[in-house]
């Protein structure tokens, strides 16, 4: 919470996933829904970090950072008396849901940066393109 209130009292726009929404939404109503939207859900569903990035793509029509700030300590106990479905549960929330979640946001940041770069050298070279008539392009 103190890095999204950081980066809240800074104007930034965050998106911000939680199993729970109750401190989320507190946030939501000091901040308002120009700079927050929220998303609730367990971390180790999959299609949560899509869900994210298209918040992202259709609210704000950008995604400039990620900030990975979640786990579960589950299983604490011994490692004789846990099962290897729980550490299963442990991974796919610690580790990859986190890969998931950076695999999506590289894509999207990747094809809005090529978009922007592309756009840049379609606008650089049409002028030119007219200033030397004589050459093929």
């Amino acid at each position: 919470m103190a890095i999204a209130h950081y980066l809240l009292t800074r104007s930034h726009k965050l998106i911000l996933i939680s199993r729970t929404r109750a401190a989320l939404d507190k946030l939501h109503a000091q901040y308002g829904a120009e700079q927050v939207s929220i998303l609730a859900g367990d971390m180790s569903d999959p299609s949560l970090a899509a869900k994210a990035v298209e918040v992202a793509k259709s609210q704000w029509g950008r995604l400039d950072s990620l900030i990975i700030n979640h786990g579960s300590l589950d299983p604490v106990k011994k490692v004789g008396e846990s099962s290897a479905e729980e550490w299963r549960k442990a991974f796919d929330v610690n580790v990859f849901s986190a890969v998931g979640l950076v695999c999506k946001v590289v894509i999207f940041m990747f094809s809005f940066v090529m978009y922007k770069l592309f756009s840049f050298f379609l606008s650089f070279s049409r002028p030119t393109a007219r200033l030397k008539p004589n050459q093929n392009h």
